[in-house]
């Protein structure tokens, strides 16, 4: 600035400079966030196909109430799904109020997330595997199938991996869990510094404090994964801007010891399984349960025109489908 500047323009320019300023954007953009984004509490209490109900455990002496949503019949088979971050067990509710019969469908609030207390992060893949062990039940002879979306993936790896002989199948949905695909945003530096940290609201905090220790948490993750011994469906999209679809080889390269280990590649779908592509996952879990009726499948390319409501046979549709490609 000159003393030639026109005053309306040294006006602007300390206004701009002015760290009062940014501090004001800031707080106006995390009361924004704030606004717009929902709690992720899952505000859900039930209804007559669905219970919800709290399950107290201790792990590592600390006590969580962990709050779950339970559907179908409390003697059938357990399927529990884990959502990603942020989320709840709400996200899983179409599937809990279509349960199949003979089976029970849970879906857990994760610690940090939903109902569950104490609302504090819990970043650690092996306490957010305690938290689903808690639930688990082998119930005649069969064990749980676990669905884990996006973070949930690596939870429910980890589940399989630490408890191994109680695991009756593994679906990581969009999971992820490549390290070396973790990178952190300038949006997430953002959302610790003040005065975001404090405005935003606690699900989100604790979201930022999982990514920014998920690399560390895959690294110790990584090293067990030969452990996981339970039949593993993989299910992924190419088009995944969030969860690179490279997470694939990853994990077909590190589940050396499961048995057997079957990917579905979906052509052109993004990170949004659970909701987009509801009838590939409900296939997988019926191929879990029913034993891989057929024959193992190392990879199967579901293109979109039948990865949608139209199933091959193999996953639960009409004999008159099938995969329009199977790799060898």
């Amino acid at each position: 600035m000159t003393d030639r500047t026109p005053p309306a323009l040294k006006t602007l320019w300390r206004g701009i400079t002015s760290p009062f300023t940014w501090i004001g954007v800031m707080v106006g953009l995390a009361g924004l966030v704030t606004a717009c984004v929902p709690s992720f509490r899952g505000e859900f209490d039930g209804n007559d196909l669905v219970a919800r109900e709290t399950i107290s455990y201790s792990h590592d002496g600390k006590t969580v109430d962990l709050s779950v949503l339970r559907a179908g019949d409390p003697e059938g088979q357990q399927v529990i799904f884990v959502h990603g971050t942020p989320g709840s067990a709400t996200a899983w509710l179409r599937y809990l109020e279509n349960t199949p019969k003979g089976r029970e469908y849970i879906a857990i609030d994760r610690p940090g997330f939903g109902y569950t207390k104490p609302d504090r992060e819990e970043v650690s893949l092996d306490a957010q595997a305690a938290a689903v062990k808690a639930v688990m039940e082998t119930r005649g002879g069969q064990k749980p199938v676990l669905v884990g979306h996006s973070l949930g993936g690596p939870i429910v790896a980890a589940v399989a991996a630490n408890y191994p002989d109680d695991v009756g199948g593994v679906i990581p949905l969009a999971g992820s869990l490549d390290p070396g695909l973790e990178e952190i945003k300038f949006i997430q530096y953002l959302g610790e510094t003040p005065p975001f940290v404090w405005l935003i609201p606690s699900a989100l905090r604790h979201t930022n404090r999982e990514v920014f220790a998920l690399e560390d948490e895959l690294e110790r993750l990584e090293d067990k994964l030969h452990r996981i011994t339970a039949p593993v469906v993989i299910i992924h999209g190419t088009m995944d801007d969030l969860v690179p679809f490279e997470n694939v080889p990853f994990m077909q390269r590190r589940m050396v010891s499961a048995e057997p280990l079957e990917t579905i590649v979906l052509t052109d779908q993004n990170h949004f399984l659970p909701w987009n592509s509801e009838m590939i996952l409900r296939g997988a879990i019926d191929r879990i349960i029913d034993g891989f009726p057929g024959e193992p499948r190392y990879e199967t390319i579901l293109y979109p025109m039948n990865a949608g409501s139209t199933l091959p046979p193999w996953l639960g549709g009409p004999s008159g489908t099938k995969p329009l490609k199977t790799a060898e």
